[in-house]
């Protein structure tokens, strides 16, 4: 591909990805448990997801039958908050 038509491409995406933003809003934080839900939700798990666990806590105090997962848990947000 030559130089000119890559270049052409890239600010095409760069304008889309500029529309897209624009017509979502933009939105800033500068809360690392923000940015963690936000790139989880975006690339891994669909904010509905998200919901459904969410709506399983249900208790003030959670009981973890596997221990290393919960210490793991535990560990991150501890490191996010």
């Amino acid at each position: 591909m030559k130089k000119k038509e890559k270049k052409a491409k890239q600010e095409i995406a760069k304008s889309s990805a500029d529309r897209m933003r624009s017509a979502s809003g933009s939105v800033n934080s500068s809360h690392t448990l923000d940015a963690f839900l936000y790139l989880l939700m975006r690339d891994h798990v669909t904010p509905g997801e998200v919901e459904d666990i969410m709506n399983q806590i249900t208790v003030d105090v959670s009981e973890f039958s596997n221990g290393w997962l919960a210490e793991n848990a535990i560990d991150v947000r501890k490191r996010l908050v």
